[in-house]
């Protein structure tokens, strides 16, 4: 019966050592969830202080934003617009610079066959 008894008792250590390190097993699992779990809290703290600084500001800044947006919309047709004008404007003062070289020109011709024809004495 001692023989008996000792087993027994043997069998039970070994089976408290075996959950004993089961459970310290476990409890470094439970140690690293608990850590990812205080980081995905941190995480999602940031997040919200981020998205919105205070009650109430956050639907204000998103129609502030969708109001700039479309601002933003209608200065980039402006700007659209200004750059045909200004590619017009361009074509225009080559036109304006030829057409007053070639004024300058004719008037220039005219200018010398006057003074040629009046110097040798002619009358017109």
């Amino acid at each position: 019966m001692d023989a008996n008894f000792e087993s027994r008792i043997a069998t039970l250590e070994e089976r408290a050592r075996a959950q004993g390190d089961l459970n310290s097993h476990f409890a470094l699992k439970l140690d690293a969830i608990a850590a990812g779990v205080a980081r995905l809290e941190t995480m999602a703290a940031l997040a919200g202080a981020k998205a919105c600084p205070a009650p109430g500001k956050c639907l204000e800044l998103a129609e502030t934003m969708s109001r700039q947006g479309l601002e933003l919309q209608a200065l980039r047709g402006t700007v659209a617009d200004l750059e045909k004008a200004a590619a017009e404007a361009r074509g225009g003062w080559k036109v304006l610079v030829f057409i007053a070289g070639a004024a300058g020109t004719c008037g220039s011709v005219l200018g010398w066959l006057v003074n040629h024809f009046f110097s040798k004495g002619v009358n017109l």
